[in-house]
């Protein structure tokens, strides 16, 4: 959802530093970032803390560990996202059984994917 000026919500989970970037310029005045996409040094991403966090107060929370209460929070901001009305499964490019594992994760490593799921195999 937007207030004519940007998104509310950004989940940015591409692990691409050009998508990072590009993310704190969709945000709307008092908008949220999530980022969880960087498992590794991707690089530098570019943004202005005070164009970009400070004047239009966005709310920026990140997670690399994973601990219970990053979950809370990532949870959270799903919730949110879902009260605006954004349907958070649109990203999700590709589903595999468990036993699929090594394929799942190739095409992870590919970068061919936007976000892949590992689904029950029942």
């Amino acid at each position: 959802m937007t207030d004519g000026k940007g998104v509310n919500f950004v989940f940015q989970c591409t692990g691409s530093t050009a998508a990072a970037s590009t993310a704190w310029k969709l945000l709307s005045d008092h908008g949220g970032i999530c980022e969880v996409g960087f498992f590794v040094d991707n690089g530098e991403a570019k943004y202005n803390p005070h164009f970009n966090i400070c004047m239009p107060e966005t709310k920026v929370t990140g997670s690399w560990a994973y601990l219970p209460e990053d979950w809370v929070e990532a949870t959270e901001f799903l919730r949110e996202t879902k009260d605006e009305g954004i349907d958070m499964t649109q990203l999700i490019t590709d589903a595999y059984p468990l036993d699929q594992i090594n394929q799942a994760m190739a095409k992870n490593i590919s970068g061919t994917g936007v976000k892949i799921v590992y689904k029950n195999n029942e």
